[in-house]
């Protein structure tokens, strides 16, 4: 598990032995969206409620209790729970990055999910300002690293139209914090320099799939940022919204794939509007796989 991996590989371990390890989870999932500016807080609002929408509605059951029993990684099986957050980013001047969150919870019955969905509809605010999306995938992998949970698999979500606007100076760059959370942890250069993202640190983040709110989402940002293997085997990692009227629909298709639940994929031009599910970057295999 990525932070006893972590544990064991570190070379200083002055302050980790108090440590108090958290609950043993099967997925960790860390939802970012994006708030900043380009995303009017109209297409904000109809995304916050799609998140409440699919928490609320029998999401323990479509995604999370279908882990119960599967084997997520070599001799490690799923229990049938998963740890959560959704942050929002943005600035509120030009330098400095601001990124929010209602906190991480575990869910393990559909109560669970509920009460999730109750703290987005409570807690979960907008941003607005520039796009730093570097700094916030920086962010966000920190946190996954420092909550109270062990996860087996773990996932960032980001939704967002990909047009990077980092602060003034600039922060990390979209690549940037893409590695940085791939490569979690790791000293040397090979995680960061390898041109086929293939390489995961044993404290980095599995997977990095995007939903690309079109028509205007810088689809080669987002592909720079995206990398891992889908625990479904779906090989997408960009799946677009033909525009935010179809983002709860989308957000289920992506969902299904990155947790592993059995969600159908709709050819292309099909079901919901969305558009060339078939041409963006196909996952590669890990080839640094945690224990």
């Amino acid at each position: 598990m990525k932070k006893l991996c972590l544990l064991l590989l570190s070379t200083a371990l002055v302050g980790w032995a108090d440590r108090a390890w958290g609950a043993a989870v099967d997925i960790e999932l860390a939802i970012l969206m994006d708030t900043s500016s380009s995303v009017p807080p109209s297409e904000y609002a109809i995304q916050r409620q799609a998140y409440i929408n699919t928490f609320s509605n029998n999401f323990y059951n479509q995604f999370v209790a279908p882990l119960n029993g599967v084997t997520l990684k070599p001799g490690q099986v799923g229990t049938g729970r998963i740890a959560v957050n959704i942050f929002t980013f943005g600035t509120v001047v030009p330098s400095t990055t601001v990124v929010r969150n209602v906190g991480w919870a575990e869910i393990a019955s559909q109560a669970d999910a509920t009460a999730f969905a109750n703290q987005i509809a409570a807690q979960l605010s907008y941003v607005g300002g520039r796009t730093p999306i570097g700094d916030a995938l920086q962010t966000t992998a920190d946190s996954m690293f420092n909550n109270t949970f062990d996860p087996i698999y773990s996932v960032i979500d980001i939704s967002s139209d990909g047009q990077n606007v980092p602060t003034i100076p600039a922060g990390l760059t979209p690549r940037t914090g893409s590695n940085y959370a791939r490569c979690k942890g790791l000293t040397n250069t090979t995680c960061v320099s390898d041109p086929t993202k293939s390489i995961v640190a044993p404290g980095g983040v599995d997977v990095i799939n995007a939903i690309a709110i079109l028509p205007f989402a810088n689809q080669i940002i987002l592909q720079s940022i995206t990398y891992g293997n889908n625990l479904s085997g779906n090989p997408n990692h960009i799946f677009p919204a033909a525009d935010a009227s179809v983002y709860e629909e989308t957000l289920a298709i992506k969902l299904g794939a990155e947790i592993g639940a059995p969600t159908a994929v709709p050819e292309p031009g099909l079901a919901f509007g969305l558009i060339g599910l078939g041409i963006f970057g196909v996952g590669k295999r890990c080839l640094s796989r945690r224990e």
